[in-house]
């Protein structure tokens, strides 16, 4: 059935190939295929979320996560809009790679920001990521200068960013930008390996770090610190 040969005749997946039409799922036995999303308007979302409104009371709401939210900034800013005029609450998680527009964009709308910091030193970020922090670092600025509520959030990688420089780096933030709530220390875990092996991608090859570890992680960054360090 599929049209583009991403599907062979004893089950053989070339993600490559894929464009995701769909048609391998409609006709597949078994139901092993599944497409993972599809299209949809921000009044399609908002009617999906609002039977759940009343289990959010006065501190839940709606987290708009990815990828990156503001890889689509029309569409992330027209969901939270209508969510505000519903009274739900709307956080962001991003990465902070955008142009400032699009985060400015988001302000009247959302009542936290869950900031990613992933290595402090601007050239062990490109080198890791493909760009460096500046831009990021800058929008992390304006954003503590627009009076928003933001939460850093640090994944950390045995190898990659484990290091006192990165550790000292947090902190420095967390003495330089008040309105920065709290740290949320956020362990390497391998759960996207799954999902890379659907798309026929190799393995990431990064270890998953050791407890002991992860709360020495937090015990240093909860010394050099001024707010709240969490796992």
């Amino acid at each position: 059935m599929c049209p583009f040969g991403a599907r062979g005749t004893r089950g053989e997946y070339d993600a490559s190939r894929c464009r995701g039409c769909g048609k391998c799922v409609s006709v597949c036995p078994m139901e092993a295929c599944r497409l993972s999303g599809k299209y949809m308007t921000p009044e399609e979302v908002l009617r999906r979320i609002l039977p759940d409104k009343p289990f959010f009371r006065q501190r839940g709401g709606v987290t708009l996560t990815g990828g990156e939210p503001l890889y689509q900034p029309d569409f992330a800013r027209a969901l939270a809009s209508l969510l505000d005029r519903q009274g739900i609450g709307v956080a962001l998680e991003t990465s902070g790679f955008a142009p400032w527009e699009h985060l400015q964009g988001m302000l009247p709308f959302v009542c936290l920001f869950l900031f990613d910091w992933k290595i402090s030193n601007p050239e062990e970020h490109k080198k890791w990521t493909g760009r460096d922090n500046l831009l990021i670092r800058e929008n992390l600025i304006k954003l503590d200068n627009s009076g928003a509520n933001i939460i850093l959030r640090c994944p950390v990688i045995p190898g990659v960013n484990d290091t006192p420089e990165h550790f000292h780096g947090i902190a420095q933030l967390t003495r330089e930008l008040p309105r920065i709530q709290r740290v949320d220390v956020l362990p390497y875990h391998a759960l996207g390996n799954d999902k890379r092996a659907q798309l026929g991608l190799p393995g990431d090859g990064f270890s998953v770090p050791d407890e002991r570890d992860v709360q020495r992680w937090r015990r240093e960054l909860e010394q050099i610190c001024t707010v709240q360090v969490c796992l």
